[in-house]
């Protein structure tokens, strides 16, 4: 038996009876020693299994092997790449449902609460409404309440997904109720079947109507009885009821109380406001633009470097468009680095990301700006950065920013000092009960 499949066999058999976690056992001179070859033969054979796709590389250090089949039936999941730049990233890929969201268990540990609890509550859950600017991960949000229901078997896992953008009715109601509701063969003139409408094709599953302040009042009307009985009639047919067993996701960008009828709001038990980009914590905004650099990487199978201008520039613009808007800025940026330079690697600097992003700098004078001086980082450099940012140093974030906003504002130094009191009893509470507890201040503090 050669050596190669000999390690193979071997590191099946430590990932079948060992936790898979970062054990020196799963590196290449643990595997080495046990066929008395060197680490960099060992290091040779697993890196061309890594190729072949049956084993999965970690490179932390030391760098760690995995049986891709051992890995991916122990974790449950089917893994996208064979390379993972740590532990933690390899991890985030097995995430379901919620912790997949960037701040789960930050700023929107409370408004995730409110979307189990819509999933979960029997028999059928409850109708929630998702209020939230513009690319701030309405959907996503909605399509993480599916896979819940799913993962916890409250859904079958035959059961649907379909989303709707009202916004595409806007001028036309009609069609939207007959998409909607489904029609029988004769409703109107080209009507020749019946047809289900996604009421029904979403049943035992979940329907999405993104963007629902385009509902007509009289579409509006129309979910009430469903909304209540979950009866239904078909456009061209109300004499027959129709059933459906469907969960009602809402979502909007307008102020729900403006745009909906009284009564619709009546019977949404449960409405969340999701926050834009501006007003998460720092820590989770370095976290998205390592997630979406990372997934750049993997996905364009390059090593990517960043500047220290570039990077600074992208954490301090802030974006109208929220996340949505930030992941089109480093797809652009990408896209525009990949074309004008015929490297291995990505390398980002500041006058490759949008124009826009970098035009307002204060502090830099771009006529004598010169991008040879820009210090480059690796995307691993920004995962330990990103590390390192302890509760403290959170804490530390926090109060600069506090301070910053209370200026800006106008404050006087008594509001400045409760503010920045509330926050240090919140670390106090953090650090020494519960280390999930969220860092946050009110916006405004009766004194």
């Amino acid at each position: 038996m050669d050596i190669k499949k000999s390690l193979s066999q071997e590191l099946k058999k430590r990932c079948e009876t060992l936790k898979l976690c970062e054990d020196e056992r799963f590196s290449a001179a643990s595997l080495a020693g046990a066929f008395h070859i060197t680490r960099n033969t060992a290091s040779q054979y697993l890196n061309e299994l890594v190729k072949k796709g049956t084993v999965v590389k970690v490179n932390s250090r030391p760098v760690y092997f995995f049986d891709r089949q051992i890995l991916e039936e122990k974790l449950k999941v089917s893994l996208e790449h064979s390379v993972y730049d740590s532990m933690d990233d390899l991890m985030r890929m097995t995430n379901h449902d919620f912790e997949k969201m960037i701040g789960y268990n930050g700023s929107l540990r409370a408004l995730i609460s409110h979307c189990q609890a819509a999933v979960t509550y029997p028999d059928h859950g409850l109708p929630i409404l998702i209020y939230g600017p513009t690319g701030t991960g309405k959907s996503m949000l909605a399509n993480l309440m599916y896979e819940y229901g799913i993962h916890q078997g409250i859904l079958d896992k035959k059961s649907k997904f379909i989303a709707l953008n009202c916004s595409e009715y806007a001028n036309n109601p009609e069609l939207l109720t007959d998409n909607l509701f489904g029609h029988v063969k004769g409703a109107y003139t080209g009507a020749e079947n019946e047809q289900a409408g996604l009421i029904q094709l979403a049943d035992q599953g979940v329907l999405f109507l993104d963007e629902v302040h385009c509902l007509k009042a009289e579409c509006q009307e129309k979910l009430f009885q469903f909304m209540d009985k979950g009866i239904y009639h078909k456009v061209g047919d109300n004499e027959n009821w129709y059933r459906s067993s469907c969960r009602l996701i809402f979502a909007t960008t307008e102020d729900p109380q403006q745009v909906l009828l009284r009564t619709m709001l009546r019977r949404i038990p449960i409405v969340i406001s999701i926050p834009s980009l501006s007003q998460r914590p720092q820590v989770e905004k370095i976290e998205l633009i390592y997630t979406m650099l990372m997934k750049e990487r993997n996905h364009l199978r390059k090593d990517v470097f960043i500047s220290n201008l570039a990077y600074q520039a992208l954490l301090d613009h802030e974006y109208k468009g929220n996340i949505g808007e930030l992941q089109n800025v480093i797809r652009a940026t990408c896209a525009n680095v990949l074309v004008h330079q015929q490297q291995n690697a990505l390398r980002i600097r500041l006058l490759d990301l949008p124009e826009y992003l970098f035009a307002s700098m204060n502090t830099l004078q771009l006529k004598n700006y010169d991008q040879e001086d820009e210090a480059m980082i690796s995307i691993t450099d920004l995962n330990k950065e990103r590390k390192s940012k302890t509760p403290l140093l959170q804490l530390y974030d926090r109060l600069l920013e506090t301070v910053q906003t209370c200026q800006d504002e106008e404050e006087d130094l008594h509001q400045i000092i409760t503010r920045c009191k509330y926050l240090i009893q919140n670390f106090l509470i953090f650090y020494s009960f519960d280390r999930s507890i969220v860092l946050s201040v009110p916006t405004k503090i009766t004194c």
